[in-house]
């Protein structure tokens, strides 16, 4: 009987040995034409390697030059996309002339509010609506959330109709927070991680909306799950080397670690920060502040009162 096959490991170790002298000396490989196979193909790859002519090509052989009709396309769309913007502007702001009631009539009767332009702006508007009137902010995120749903398909890839449907769900998200709706938030925070799941590059939004989620978890005293999101969103922004944003999911973790009493883990997070802040006199004010509170907190006073 044939023993399990050699992992890819365990065949690449054995890339020394050549020939068949390599198959005779050893049982399984005699026995097992799979791994043996597998074995000759490594073997003649790593030949292909050594081989000082596939090293030696003429830097001319490559192409470094941007391709014109490539150039071309993205100058086309970077044009079409300033275009819907610029459109989507005049279109919004008529939009919200109209009472909050008539939107979603509006919207969906006139085809020139299905654009990303549109979305776009209505998100871009959200912020500035809900901190004014926080009702009336929701009801745009609400409206930016319907035109992302009707997107044509024919007209715009999946992969933007995701992104678009992302961005509107997070920010109505953020909106349903803002007014105390918090399990809500959650909902269509987890609204926008299946968009964003659907999108080749949204792994970057996707962790800002992880990051929000952190914040709404807390809130909902959902400890442990808001550090998870927070520590996610952190290591995605440390690999895009977002270090703004990765700072703040940190801080975010670390607030957590507070409000559950967790003094110690806090103050090693708040040194870290505090270490990497340089001239940022406010940001590493509140840091100094948080950490002499924690060291209050563990009734370390000698430690506390400097920091004050």
């Amino acid at each position: 009987m044939i023993e399990q096959h050699y992992t890819d490991e365990a065949l690449l170790s054995l890339l020394d040995a050549r020939g068949s002298d390599t198959l005779l000396g050893d049982p399984h490989l005699a026995a097992c034409a799979t791994c043996a196979d597998a074995l000759e193909s490594y073997q003649d790859i790593a030949g292909l390697l050594c081989d000082k002519e596939v090293w030696d090509e003429e830097d001319e052989v490559y192409e470094t030059a941007p391709v014109p009709e490539t150039l071309s396309r993205i100058r086309a769309f970077a044009d079409a996309t300033a275009r819907e913007d610029a459109d989507a502007v005049q279109l919004v702001s008529s939009l919200l002339d109209l009472p909050a009631e008539w939107w979603g009539e509006e919207i969906r009767n006139d085809e020139r509010y299905h654009t990303a332009g549109v979305v776009r702006r209505l998100v871009a508007c959200a912020y500035d609506a809900v901190i004014a009137v926080p009702l009336q902010g929701l009801a745009v995120t609400d409206a930016a959330v319907l035109v992302a749903e009707l997107l044509d398909a024919r007209r715009y890839s999946e992969d933007t109709r995701a992104m678009m449907r992302g961005i509107a769900c997070r920010e109505r998200g953020w909106a349903l927070m803002y007014v105390g709706r918090d399990r809500e938030a959650l909902v269509a925070i987890d609204e926008a991680a299946e968009a964003f799941s659907k999108c080749a590059v949204a792994e970057v939004e996707s962790a800002r909306n992880e990051m929000f989620r952190s914040l709404v978890e807390r809130q909902l005293e959902r400890y442990d799950a808001a550090i998870a999101s927070a520590r996610h969103a952190a290591s995605v922004f440390r690999t895009y080397g977002l270090e703004e944003r990765r700072r703040a999911a940190e801080w975010a973790e670390t607030m957590v670690l507070v409000t559950t009493g967790r003094y110690r883990d806090a103050i090693t997070q708040f040194r870290n920060i505090e270490a990497e802040l340089g001239n940022k006199p406010a940001e590493l004010a509140g840091v100094i502040m948080n950490t002499a509170y924690c060291y209050s907190e563990l009734r370390e006073f000698d430690n506390a009162l400097p920091r004050y």
